[in-house]
């Protein structure tokens, strides 16, 4: 009886290592999308909250995914003032499925968008997010607002913010690559930013 062929695992890239850069979470959303930016210290240098309406035509939805772009790449452009930017967002949010074909398009047109751009980039999932904001990978919003603010001691009554601070901390995790315990670093940190899906 012949052995079976044993299967070699796909080559999961890593985040490369990028000192003095400045560490973004974006938390994308037609209606509110979450952005805020750190610096190699952890220090917090911007946090906002992007949002949009609804259009009357058609082509006013395109414009609304490219202006949302526009003013992340704006902010960021003017934060970094010349550093390495390193960008975490959040992935596709299966659990909203009557939304997913416009979250799908601004998720792609964020990732199409960055890769025009010298960044950085990478996702995460919403369960590693929520991980490690509370510990847990399955909670609500609310509960992920409450544990940043436990953590971090950040308040944000907006959930989208609270969700990009957690994805910038991630970007900080990921690509600065502090040891556990400095920068407020936990192992299991460490364990969230090797699963996130790294473009560049």
């Amino acid at each position: 009886m012949a052995k079976p062929k044993s299967v070699i695992p796909a080559c999961v890239p890593s985040a490369p290592l990028v000192r003095g850069g400045i560490y973004v979470g974006i938390d994308q959303s037609l209606t509110g999308t979450g952005l805020v930016i750190f610096d190699d210290q952890a220090a917090l240098l911007h946090q906002a909250c992007i949002s949009t309406k609804p259009g009357q035509v058609p082509m006013d939805e395109v414009n609304r995914f490219i202006s949302l772009f526009n003013q992340v790449h704006e902010a960021v452009t003017r934060v970094a003032a010349g550093r390495t930017v390193c960008a975490v967002m959040e992935d596709f949010a299966f659990s909203q499925p009557h939304q997913m074909a416009a979250l799908g398009g601004l998720g792609w047109h964020f990732r199409i968008m960055m890769s025009r751009t010298p960044w950085h980039f990478a996702t995460c999932s919403t369960n590693n997010l929520k991980k490690m904001a509370t510990g847990k990978g399955a909670c609500q919003k609310e509960q992920v607002i409450l544990g940043v603010y436990k953590r971090w001691t950040f308040e944000s009554s907006d959930n989208n913010v609270a969700d990009a601070y957690v994805l910038g901390r991630i970007a900080l995790t990921a690509y600065a690559k502090p040891s556990s315990g400095t920068l407020g670093v936990r192992k299991d940190d460490l364990e969230v930013a090797q699963k996130l899906t790294i473009y560049r």
